[in-house]
């Protein structure tokens, strides 16, 4: 159904975010901290060959019918999700290191709210 599927978009969506985080996080010691809808994007990438038939069929395109299967656009594609906006993301240097009473074991990092240029 088509509640499912967008679902399903949804999910995949948050799960590319999450990933992305993770690794600016893990791999670049690098802190996100302004997540919101109006920093992420999406990119499609398209494959390098057209396997839906919308591009196999041009003398259809401009008379397309619910009957035919072939797509009103192409949908040979893979949408990548993207964060924008990294003026308040900070690196996490080692001198912001510090340990925490109740996670000794676990890293943790003092950061302040001072960020961004000033006006």
């Amino acid at each position: 159904s088509d509640s499912k599927e967008a679902l399903m978009q949804r999910l995949g969506i948050l799960k590319a975010v999450a990933s992305a985080l993770r690794y600016l996080h893990d791999e670049c010691r690098i802190i996100f901290r302004d997540i919101k809808p109006d920093n992420i994007g999406f990119y499609r990438r398209y494959y390098p060959q057209c396997q839906c038939g919308y591009h196999q069929h041009p003398q259809q395109q401009h008379h397309r019918h619910n009957s035919s299967n072939i797509p009103s656009e192409c949908t040979c594609y893979e949408e990548i999700t993207k964060l924008f906006d990294f003026g308040l993301a900070k690196e996490l240097k080692p001198k912001y290191r510090k340990s925490h009473p109740a996670y000794p074991d676990q890293a943790t990092y003092k950061l302040t709210g001072c960020t961004g240029s000033r006006r």
